[in-house]
């Protein structure tokens, strides 16, 4: 129940030696488990030792989508061997069954493809016959009128609006017309997203923006997530972003939305709408992710400490810590990370029906 991250880091902060990272990764069970803790710990300590044991473990993988997974890991940390990884890394993500995670592994090695690979990709990508998923990898392989093409046959409004937002940045000029109007084809609060990401290409870019901020859009999750958007590009949708945040009953959801939010705030705005979480978990979680944006960070992330350890949940309380750990002082990682590590010693190894502590 010890995830990848968390071993990394123990290793990173002086509680656990080299050695002993390697030797609890090989004790685990399945090759999926081992191949995955020491990529994750190769990428920590660039040990070319350990990144051979990352390899070999990796190649006993026998789902096609985990073995990819790991090599992605692979990939970037050894130039030497990388066109080997590459290609290995394709071969595997021509096995995979799932398209939409075959259109992520496709996505996640575009940026390691040289020619000679390019081709393999591209003919993969072209097969995928989920549309959204096939406009994924398209986008990633630079393909805008495969790509366009696949966009225009989506049927789910989010995943058109979505799919759209990732391939407008790439669009030459000439292409903005065709894109603008499949956005406004698109109904509820998902056109607002997709005509956002278009008009932020237009001439008359700011215009456009305040309009869709006066879209009436009832839910306030849905709301803020729209008016964040705009707030990316317009600094006048801040306050309803904030005011839509605000509203959200949900805490979890409250705390998602903040975060979203926070890196467009002001120290004030973001002290206000800090006061409002009240649930440790939330608190810990905000503070995490706000503690970047803000000048005194080193409260911020005191008080971020003090409110993940007192989450009472392990599992909740061994994510919270282990996300925790970067901002922290090198003084006080070793701490944060005994205590991650007892926290997830606690949580329950049948605990099946939730994801394990940092991923």
């Amino acid at each position: 129940m010890i995830p990848a991250e968390l071993v990394a880091a123990l290793v990173a902060g002086g509680v656990w030696t080299r050695s002993r990272a390697v030797a609890h990764a090989l004790r685990l069970s399945t090759a999926t488990a081992r191949a995955h803790v020491l990529a994750v710990l190769a990428a920590e300590i660039a040990d070319p030792g350990v990144l051979d044991l990352a390899l070999a473990e990796a190649e006993k993988i026998e789902s096609a989508y985990a073995r990819a997974e790991v090599l992605l890991r692979l990939v970037p940390l050894d130039q030497a061997r990388r066109p080997d990884l590459v290609r290995k890394t394709l071969h595997a993500t021509a096995d995979i069954a799932g398209e939409h995670q075959k259109a992520g592994a496709i996505t996640d090695l575009a940026p390691w493809l040289t020619t000679v690979h390019t081709d393999t990709a591209r003919k993969l990508a072209e097969d995928i016959t989920t549309p959204h998923a096939r406009a994924r990898a398209l986008t990633a392989l630079g393909d805008r009128t495969g790509a366009m093409a696949a966009i225009h046959t989506i049927s789910g409004e989010h995943d058109r609006a979505d799919a759209l937002a990732c391939l407008t940045p790439h669009l030459p000029d000439a292409e903005l017309p065709d894109a603008l109007a499949v956005a406004r084809a698109i109904t509820g609060h998902h056109r607002v997203i997709a005509i956002a990401a278009v008009a932020t290409r237009l001439p008359e870019r700011e215009k456009a923006l305040a309009d869709l901020l006066n879209v009436p859009i009832p839910a306030p999750e849905q709301r803020a997530a729209v008016h964040t958007a705009l707030a990316r590009h317009l600094p006048a949708a801040v306050g309803p972003a904030l005011a839509a945040v605000a509203a959200i009953d949900e805490p979890v959801a409250r705390a998602d939305a903040l975060t979203n939010l926070a890196p467009l705030l002001t120290e004030p705005q973001l002290t206000d709408a800090l006061c409002a979480i009240r649930s440790p978990q939330d608190h810990a979680r905000c503070l995490t992710a706000l503690a970047p944006h803000l000048p005194d960070r080193r409260q911020v992330v005191k008080r971020a400490h003090e409110a993940a350890a007192g989450i009472a949940d392990a599992h909740d309380r061994a994510e919270a810590l282990t996300r925790l750990v970067p901002l922290l002082p090198t003084a006080q990682r070793r701490e944060a990370l005994t205590a991650a590590l007892a926290a997830a010693a606690e949580v329950p190894t049948d605990d099946s029906c939730r994801d394990l502590p940092a991923g």
